[in-house]
């Protein structure tokens, strides 16, 4: 189209090279005409060449791919592509493809050269608003051509830096190799220069751009299995020998800490609340948010996600089963500390929130509890079985002691059953274990709580005597007890006085 509409304008200007039929005298054609005529013919001739050249390179290409894949044996056609391609791979093809947009471009900047210097002798009006305009382009057209040599992460390029480059390439740098010696560098392409450079950038800034595509991905996740695969790549990406951790945790600012939490604390309320999935499904997808958490948000924050699945009113409607919890157990034997706490508690909830208690249960009761089947048999036959939930509670309970976890309400959750119904053996247990703790407690203070969850099944055990009006004055109910001392001192002395009537 450019072409067609060049040569309609050649037409008419081409008139003014020839005399006139009125001329009688010698007949000069002016200047400015024969440069319009020279500027526009030259910008028509480049522009075909263009084209033409346009038309060889496709050639080429549907030559290369007919040869390169040819019917027969796969390591004949590697062959046969290799062969050809080292031909095509040269600095002759690659200069070809550039010249087709260099060509077209140099041809529209004759064009409006030529039309320039036409505007100047018709009208100065004309040619001051057209010249403006023309100056803007080359301005910004300069800019461009320029910018990706010094800024080579911006994608804004012009065929015109690449003639540029190539100029030097293959004038400039052969001389300045005889003189400075430098035969061992030889010019590459613009292009392959232009790849270079912002790979050097891309691997000294990685740690900044790392960040940045954690933080757009989260903002853009809509959708459940978006998330997913997000909580997979986050487990990965954080165990890779290529990633530098620390300093992409430098890089990433609070508010992705604060979208990555909100984001898997409303995963885990859908994961827990759906019942559009299967119940392995669902186990999978809350073991991939607490390692993507843990990884992420560190210890805590991967404690605090565990809390909100095992206090989660959606676990009491539809508790996970035993089969998903011999799948947990994977955790209790993990070798990361913090996430076979986690496995552990939330196994514990398991066993304690399951009806049915068979073969599957038995079998993850016996791993979890490292008991063997004579002593798991003796829990369960004793009356109603709850010696089960109370040597649950006490292995979660010296868990909690011993590692100091902090899940409010675990040890609540899983101490509902009828203590007194237990085996006496047990019930020492519990008490030797309750004593340990209040003597930690007296010194520390930081296992209060675990003596206020599990208080209920101490006074089950030790129940005070009604007549006793000193120990039920020292005793202090839930809305006065507002002195922990309090609360552990009259514990420990009702432990203590049941021991003595033992």
């Amino acid at each position: 189209m450019f072409s067609a509409a060049l040569a309609a304008l050649i037409t008419v200007s081409i008139q003014d090279l020839k005399p006139g039929p009125q001329d009688s005298s010698p007949f000069s054609p002016p200047g400015y005409a024969i440069w319009v005529n020279l500027l526009w013919i030259s910008s028509l001739a480049i522009s075909i060449t263009s084209a033409l050249l346009a038309t060889l390179i496709q050639q080429w290409t549907r030559r290369y791919v007919r040869v390169t894949q040819p019917l027969g044996c796969a390591h004949k056609r590697a062959r046969i592509r290799s062969h050809i391609f080292n031909g095509a791979d040269n600095l002759q093809f690659l200069l070809a493809t550039d010249a087709v947009p260099t060509l077209l471009h140099l041809s529209v900047f004759l064009f409006f050269a030529g039309l320039l210097i036409l505007l100047r002798h018709i009208s100065h009006t004309v040619f001051n608003a057209v010249v403006v305009w023309v100056a803007l382009c080359v301005v910004v057209y300069a800019y461009i051509t320029f910018l990706p040599i010094f800024q080579p992460d911006n994608p804004h390029y012009a065929p015109l830096s690449s003639l540029a480059w190539q100029v030097y390439a293959d004038v400039l740098h052969p001389v300045f190799a005889r003189i400075f010696n430098l035969n061992g560098y030889p010019a590459k392409r613009l292009l392959n220069h232009l790849e270079e450079k912002p790979a050097k950038i891309v691997l000294a800034k990685s740690p900044k751009l790392d960040a940045d595509i954690l933080q757009s991905l989260l903002v853009s996740l809509d959708e459940d299995s978006a998330r997913v695969k997000f909580f997979e790549a986050i487990r990965d990406f954080y165990d890779s020998e290529v990633v530098n951790v620390p300093a992409i945790k430098e890089h990433l600012s609070p508010t992705f800490y604060n979208n990555f939490k909100r984001t898997a604390y409303r995963f885990v309320d859908q994961t827990l609340s759906s019942d559009s999935v299967s119940e392995l499904v669902r186990c999978r997808r809350l073991l991939t948010c607490l390692n993507a958490t843990h990884r992420v948000l560190g210890e805590r924050a991967g404690r605090s996600i565990t809390s909100q699945i095992i206090c989660s009113e959606n676990w009491v409607e539809m508790p996970p089963s035993p089969e998903i919890g011999h799948i947990l157990r994977r955790w209790c034997n993990s070798t990361d500390a913090p996430i076979a706490l986690i496995g552990s508690c939330i196994v514990a909830k398991i066993i304690a929130s399951v009806e049915k208690r068979n073969d599957t249960w038995r079998a993850l009761t016996r791993s979890q509890l490292e008991v063997n089947e004579e002593v798991l048999n003796n829990y369960v036959d004793y009356r109603d079985g709850n010696s089960v939930s109370l040597a649950n509670l006490i292995k979660t309970t010296h868990l909690f002691f011993k590692k100091r976890l902090q899940f409010q309400g675990v040890l609540r959750s899983i101490s509902k059953f009828n203590a007194e119904d237990t085996l006496p053996e047990l019930q020492d247990n519990f008490c030797t274990l309750w004593n340990e703790i209040f003597e930690n407690s007296k010194q520390f203070g930081d296992c209060v709580f675990i003596l206020d969850e599990i208080r209920h099944v101490h006074d089950a055990l030790h129940p005070t005597d009604p007549t006793d009006l000193t120990t039920v004055a020292a005793r202090p109910t839930p809305s006065t007890a507002n002195d922990d001392s309090l609360l552990l001192w009259s514990s420990y002395l009702s432990c203590a006085r049941q021991q003595e009537k033992h």
